[in-house]
């Protein structure tokens, strides 16, 4: 959660307007966060897809907001909550070279063309080399389009790949009958880079902070002022 202090020039002078009347107060001030809060989503937002080389779509409903609300005493959230959540992003979808899968059958896998990603906007363009992760390291990650889904609802998908050491644990069932094998099997793992809350942090706090430094103190004083006018105070 980011805290943030801010001093509002005037917002004073229009709160004691508002004494005496605590409904009025709490309704000004929870619209005032919820126009802020959305305005903070979508700012975070725009300093992740500014930064990484990724578009708002990528992010889907990654980012989003818990509103304020007021309400009997006890009930009342007189905050609002900035969320972010979702899987690790595919590598694939920061500008994959080749993006289409080419066969590289018979060429060995030390010689063959790597596919490139470009993770940042404003970065360079980077190989994928053999993968450093648990149960892949050493093996080359490629480019592949996959058939995934269930009960007939497959789906093709393109991404990059690498194969992984699974360690089979449960008994499994063939044709039928519980069979006692256990050991390494191999399966195939999609290769991502950083999820949403991770890119949160790193740039869409900065982002939201400096949008409420900027414009809290004129969305405050709005909507203090709605209620002025509305009730002819």
């Amino acid at each position: 959660m980011l805290n943030i202090d801010i001093k509002i020039q005037g917002a004073d002078i229009l709160l004691k307007r508002l004494q005496g009347f605590p409904k009025l107060q709490e309704r000004a001030l929870v619209n005032a966060l919820n126009v802020l809060g959305r305005a903070a989503a979508k700012e975070a937002k725009k300093g992740i897809t500014q930064e990484y080389n990724i578009t708002s779509r990528d992010l889907g409903e990654g980012i989003g907001i818990i509103p304020a609300r007021g309400g009997a005493s006890g009930k009342q959230k007189l905050f609002t909550v900035i969320t972010a959540k979702g899987k690790r992003i595919p590598l694939y979808d920061f500008g994959a070279l080749p993006k289409l899968p080419a066969s590289q059958k018979g060429i060995p896998i030390s010689v063959r063309r790597p596919v490139t990603v470009k993770l940042l906007k404003k970065g360079r363009r980077h190989p994928v080399y053999r993968s450093t992760s648990a149960g892949s390291a050493g093996r080359m990650p490629f480019l592949a389009r996959m058939t995934q889904g269930f009960g007939g609802s497959a789906v093709n998908h393109t991404g990059i790949f690498v194969r992984m050491d699974k360690l089979l644990r449960n008994r499994t069932r063939t044709k039928g009958k519980l069979g006692g094998r256990r050991g390494l099997h191999q399966v195939i793992r999609e290769v991502r880079a950083e999820g949403i809350p991770a890119m949160f942090l790193k740039i869409g706090g900065e982002a939201m902070r400096q949008l409420t430094i900027n414009n809290g103190a004129e969305i405050l004083a709005q909507k203090i002022n709605d209620q002025i006018i509305k009730r002819n105070l």
